[in-house]
Protein backbone atom coordinates (compact mmCIF):
# COMPACT_ATOMS: atom_id res chain seq x y z
CA UNK A 1 0.00 0.00 0.00
CA UNK A 2 2.81 2.41 0.85
CA UNK A 3 4.40 1.76 -2.53
CA UNK A 4 1.16 2.56 -4.36
CA UNK A 5 0.86 5.80 -2.39
CA UNK A 6 4.48 6.71 -3.11
CA UNK A 7 3.99 6.13 -6.83
CA UNK A 8 1.08 8.59 -6.95
CA UNK A 9 3.69 11.38 -6.90
CA UNK A 10 6.31 12.43 -9.44
CA UNK A 11 8.98 11.84 -8.37
CA UNK A 12 7.77 9.07 -6.05
CA UNK A 13 7.71 9.94 -2.37
CA UNK A 14 10.45 8.38 -0.25
CA UNK A 15 9.41 5.43 1.90
CA UNK A 16 10.77 5.36 5.44
CA UNK A 17 10.65 2.06 7.31
CA UNK A 18 10.92 2.54 11.08
CA UNK A 19 11.90 -0.38 13.28
CA UNK A 20 14.17 -1.49 16.12
CA UNK A 21 16.24 -4.02 14.14
CA UNK A 22 19.29 -3.53 16.34
CA UNK A 23 17.45 -5.16 19.27
CA UNK A 24 14.26 -6.95 18.16
CA UNK A 25 14.19 -10.10 16.02
CA UNK A 26 10.68 -9.16 14.88
CA UNK A 27 12.07 -5.87 13.55
CA UNK A 28 14.81 -7.70 11.66
CA UNK A 29 12.11 -9.84 10.04
CA UNK A 30 10.07 -6.68 9.32
CA UNK A 31 13.07 -5.04 7.66
CA UNK A 32 13.85 -8.13 5.56
CA UNK A 33 10.21 -8.48 4.46
CA UNK A 34 9.88 -4.80 3.54
CA UNK A 35 13.17 -4.87 1.62
CA UNK A 36 12.27 -8.02 -0.35
CA UNK A 37 8.73 -6.84 -1.12
CA UNK A 38 9.81 -3.46 -2.46
CA UNK A 39 12.73 -4.96 -4.40
CA UNK A 40 10.60 -7.67 -6.03
CA UNK A 41 7.32 -5.83 -6.59
CA UNK A 42 8.37 -2.17 -6.92
CA UNK A 43 11.98 -2.16 -8.16
CA UNK A 44 11.90 1.56 -9.03
CA UNK A 45 11.29 2.52 -5.39
CA UNK A 46 13.81 2.73 -2.58
CA UNK A 47 13.16 2.16 1.09
CA UNK A 48 15.17 3.97 3.72
CA UNK A 49 15.38 2.16 7.05
CA UNK A 50 15.64 4.11 10.28
CA UNK A 51 15.71 2.94 13.87
CA UNK A 52 12.64 4.21 15.71
CA UNK A 53 14.58 5.97 18.46
CA UNK A 54 16.75 7.89 16.03
CA UNK A 55 13.66 8.65 13.89
CA UNK A 56 12.05 10.20 16.97
CA UNK A 57 15.12 12.41 17.46
CA UNK A 58 15.12 13.39 13.77
CA UNK A 59 11.42 14.27 13.98
CA UNK A 60 12.09 16.64 16.87
CA UNK A 61 15.19 18.25 15.35
CA UNK A 62 14.21 18.40 11.66
CA UNK A 63 10.64 17.16 10.96
CA UNK A 64 10.81 17.61 7.19
CA UNK A 65 13.72 15.17 6.93
CA UNK A 66 11.21 12.31 7.24
CA UNK A 67 8.84 13.70 4.60
CA UNK A 68 7.34 10.93 2.51
CA UNK A 69 5.57 7.77 3.60
CA UNK A 70 6.42 6.13 6.90
CA UNK A 71 5.72 2.44 7.39
CA UNK A 72 6.13 0.76 10.74
CA UNK A 73 4.49 -1.58 13.21
CA UNK A 74 1.44 -0.48 15.17
CA UNK A 75 3.39 0.08 18.39
CA UNK A 76 6.05 2.30 16.83
CA UNK A 77 3.49 4.04 14.60
CA UNK A 78 1.34 4.96 17.57
CA UNK A 79 4.29 6.53 19.36
CA UNK A 80 5.79 8.39 16.39
CA UNK A 81 2.40 9.74 15.24
CA UNK A 82 1.71 11.10 18.73
CA UNK A 83 5.12 12.76 18.71
CA UNK A 84 4.46 14.21 15.23
CA UNK A 85 1.16 15.68 16.43
CA UNK A 86 3.12 18.34 18.32
CA UNK A 87 4.05 19.96 14.99
CA UNK A 88 0.49 21.05 14.01
CA UNK A 89 -0.58 21.17 17.65
CA UNK A 90 -3.21 18.42 17.81
CA UNK A 91 -3.63 14.69 17.28
CA UNK A 92 -6.58 15.47 15.01
CA UNK A 93 -4.37 17.08 12.38
CA UNK A 94 -1.85 14.27 11.88
CA UNK A 95 -2.38 12.37 8.62
CA UNK A 96 -2.24 8.65 9.37
CA UNK A 97 -3.51 5.48 7.76
CA UNK A 98 -3.86 2.25 9.67
CA UNK A 99 -4.29 -0.39 7.01
CA UNK A 100 -4.66 -4.11 7.49
CA UNK A 101 -6.55 -7.14 6.34
CA UNK A 102 -8.99 -9.06 8.47
CA UNK A 103 -7.68 -12.55 7.76
CA UNK A 104 -10.88 -14.37 8.78
CA UNK A 105 -13.12 -12.67 6.26
CA UNK A 106 -14.00 -14.28 2.94
CA UNK A 107 -13.41 -11.04 1.12
CA UNK A 108 -10.49 -8.69 1.46
CA UNK A 109 -11.59 -5.84 3.68
CA UNK A 110 -9.29 -2.96 4.46
CA UNK A 111 -9.60 -1.40 7.88
CA UNK A 112 -8.84 2.29 7.73
CA UNK A 113 -8.55 4.79 10.55
CA UNK A 114 -7.65 8.05 9.00
CA UNK A 115 -8.23 11.75 8.70
CA UNK A 116 -7.25 12.41 5.08
CA UNK A 117 -9.41 11.34 2.15
CA UNK A 118 -6.28 10.05 0.41
CA UNK A 119 -6.17 6.89 2.52
CA UNK A 120 -9.90 6.29 2.20
CA UNK A 121 -9.51 6.22 -1.57
CA UNK A 122 -6.96 3.41 -1.34
CA UNK A 123 -9.09 1.47 1.13
CA UNK A 124 -11.86 1.14 -1.46
CA UNK A 125 -9.58 -0.39 -4.11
Amino acid sequence: MAAFMALQHEPPLPIWSLDKANVLASSRLWRKTVEETIKNEFPTLKVQHQLIDSAAMILVKNPTHLNGIIITSNMFGDIISDEASVIPGSLGFVAICVLGLFARQEHRIWFVRTMPRFCSRFAKE
